[in-house]
């Protein structure tokens, strides 16, 4: 680990603590997305979500149910372990989670086993056309989309498109953009980190009365990104904030060793590698395309800016995984 970078790190978060003002004032893009998001299920319009590594999609997309359930049947659903199954699996799969969509007798109606496209197809009509006769709308999320195959997720658009009166929506959330995710013709929304004021709110409300240099610490430690937020708040209020650089390390946890990972592999490239160490510093640059593969690691993220595209390393610990080039 680089100690100068670690020490310059720690200099400048205790030079610019986040104020009260800036904590109020600033944008919440966790919070905007979700309104946006909401706004669209509830036209029955069909959403993609677009959730990088560590992004937290299952507790977003757990809030979201929450929130519209009063007025929607909300249902999520992880396809997770799919990209390895026989097609038959996902298209079951799919239908098991559209027949929870009807809410009268949901545990209990069978569901047909299908063995083929046509028959998918036919069914997951069928089970469409049972939802639309429930009082209440309703909303499926596919959690993990990328693990469906390719052509499951276009007949599933294409059954879903086809729908008459569109009483159902749809988001499915994948972490990579994949063609495959635009069958439905929705927008496409990126699920964003944490903003500098939505990080400090989420560790003062979990972790209580904080420092202003070690609250300063964790949120640029952190990056904002959900994940390694989330974990640190757990631990900060049950175990105290730490004394040294190396105590948010181990406030991480098991994501410690995932960052290090993620890390590594892109460094095994020289390519990326030099890419890498050019973002390092945390300052944005204009968007190239091997910045494609970093994007998609988890390593860096769009910065939010206007006018054309920008990227930067997603926080300053991944910046401390790697030794300055010589």
């Amino acid at each position: 680990m680089d100690r100068a970078l670690r020490r310059r790190v720690i200099l400048k978060a205790r030079r610019s603590p986040p104020s009260p003002t800036r904590i109020q004032a600033e944008a919440e893009a966790r919070t905007r997305i979700a309104r946006k998001v909401r706004n669209q299920l509830r036209r029955m319009r069909p959403v993609t979500l677009v959730a990088p590594r560590w992004s937290s999609a299952a507790a977003f997309m757990e809030k979201l149910e929450a929130d519209l359930g009063p007025s929607l049947i909300c249902r999520v659903v992880n396809a997770r372990g799919l990209a390895s199954r026989a097609e038959m699996e996902s298209w079951n799969f799919i239908l098991h989670a559209i027949n929870t969509l009807s809410s009268d007798g949901a545990d209990t109606r069978p569901v047909p086993v299908v063995v083929d496209r046509r028959g998918f197809m036919i069914a997951a009509e069928q089970a469409l056309k049972a939802a639309s006769q429930e009082t209440l709308p309703a909303a499926l999320m596919i959690q993990s989309a990328e693990q469906l195959r390719l052509e499951v997720l276009e007949d599933l658009g294409t059954v879903w498109m086809g729908q008459e009166g569109r009483h159902s929506a749809l988001l499915v959330a994948a972490s990579v953009a994949t063609p495959a995710l635009g069958m439905t013709g929705g927008p496409w929304i990126e699920l964003e980190d944490y903003t500098e004021a939505e990080a400090a709110r989420y560790f003062v409300e979990r972790a209580g009365k904080i420092p202003e240099n070690a609250l300063a610490e964790a949120v640029a430690f952190s990056g904002g990104i959900p994940a390694l937020v989330e974990e640190m708040a757990g631990r900060l209020a049950a175990e105290g904030w730490p004394s040294h650089i190396e105590g948010w390390w181990k406030m991480l946890g098991p994501l410690a060793e995932d960052l290090r990972a993620a890390v590594q592999v892109a460094l095994a490239s020289p390519d990326l590698a030099e890419r890498f160490f050019t973002l390092r510093d945390g300052r944005a640059r204009a968007e190239e395309p091997r910045d494609q593969t970093l994007l998609l690691s988890g390593l860096i993220r769009r910065a939010r800016t206007v006018g054309a595209a920008r990227v930067q390393i997603r926080a300053q610990c991944l910046a401390m995984l790697a030794e300055p080039v010589e």
